[in-house]
Order: structure tokens, then C-alpha cells, then sequence
């Protein structure tokens, strides 16, 4: 059963329709049609990297280009789980097997949480998580963005030494929505997704 989402709609995609929308995200086909079109950002976990995308002019461009080591292309038979999303809606796609599995969350009609003439304790929840600064081993916060090797990208040095590239942004904005528990009447967070770079 699909739950009932306060501002947003969930839909379930058909294994094939995740197939498509994998190949689609490696250059390897079109879009497909169940695919929102607006998807800017990606994030990808593969059994070997975790690594950002950004879309332009209907090409998807990653991290893995702006590496520090050579850069190794995303290989389908690696990939676990992966995040394309703009404002409007996120779709989800995941490894079950040889094959994926996937979903599509959307806002409904692009209100902003609590955006509506009466928010409820339903309403969804944003969260802001930065790139950077980032703590380090003492809690002090440092690192620094050393380039911006392409349009899209920031090649971030963290306070450990490592080096990531992320999208171009301060951070992530995330979006929560909520459920309410029929026993206990405690609100729980029924879905979350990637909204957007800030």
C-alpha cells in the first residue's frame, strides 16, 4: 500500500521503468517518459564511490571527472542506490538483485512546507546539511573549496586533508514528511528526500 504523504505524492516506478531511468542517468538511452524532466542533481552510491551529478543541457556530468585519482566511469553492475532530484521532486532508484527498483516523490503543487493557509504538525519538514565547514577530530570547523574545476562542480578540501568534489552550493537542503501513529498519536518521519543545492 502506498501511504498518504501530507504534501506530496508518492508513485511507485515498474522495475522496467527503473531499468530505464538507470540506463538514462549513464548516457546509455533517452529519458524516460516517467521521469520528471526538471531532475538537476544526482547522488549516486556505488559498491566503489559516492559521487554527485549534475545535469545540463540533457547530459548528466560527475564527480568522478574531477577526481584527484583517474577517474573511473559509473559502471551499472556497481550501483546500489541513487538520488536525481530538483525542488519539485526526487526520484529514488535502488538495487534489488540483478535488477532496481524505484520511486518518484513529489511536492504537491510546489507549496513550500508550511506554505499552505494552515500548516498542520503534518506538514513536511526541511533540514539543511552543509558541505561546508566540517568538524574535525577536535570540533573545530575548517576546510576550505581549493577549485572550481567545472561549471557545476567545487572541489572541497575537508578538515581530515580528504578532498571531495561536490555539486556547486553551500549544502543540501533535505525534505521530511511526516505520519502520524494511529496508537500513539507520535508523529514519525514516513518519507525523506533530496530537494535541493543551495
Amino acid at each position: 500500500m502506498t501511504p498518504q504523504l501530507e504534501g506530496a505524492v508518492l508513485l511507485p516506478i515498474t522495475p522496467l521503468e527503473a531499468s530505464e531511468a538507470v540506463d538514462w542517468l549513464l548516457a546509455a538511452s533517452p529519458r524516460p517518459q516517467s521521469v520528471p524532466e526538471e531532475l538537476q542533481w544526482a547522488v549516486v552510491q556505488a559498491a566503489d564511490a559516492f559521487v554527485w551529478g549534475v545535469r545540463t543541457d540533457e547530459a548528466w556530468r560527475w564527480a568522478t571527472q574531477h577526481a584527484d585519482r583517474e577517474a573511473r566511469p559509473l559502471r551499472r553492475e556497481a550501483l546500489l542506490e541513487v538520488r536525481a532530484f530538483f525542488s519539485g521532486a526526487e526520484l529514488l532508484l535502488w538495487r534489488t538483485g540483478a535488477a532496481f527498483a524505484g520511486r518518484i516523490l513529489c511536492d504537491v503543487s510546489g507549496e513550500a512546507p508550511g506554505g499552505s493557509p494552515s500548516p498542520t504538525a503534518l506538514s513536511p519538514l526541511d533540514r539543511r546539511c552543509f558541505f561546508l565547514p566540517v568538524p574535525n577530530e577536535d570540533g573545530a570547523l575548517s576546510g576550505r573549496v581549493l577549485t572550481t574545476p567545472d561549471p557545476g562542480f567545487l572541489r572541497r578540501e575537508e578538515g581530515n586533508g580528504r578532498t571531495t568534489v561536490t555539486p556547486l552550493g553551500t549544502g543540501i537542503l533535505f525534505r521530511n514528511y511526516l505520519e502520524q501513529c494511529q496508537e500513539t498519536g507520535m508523529l514519525r518521519v514516513a518519507a525523506t528526500r533530496f530537494h535541493s543545492i543551495f
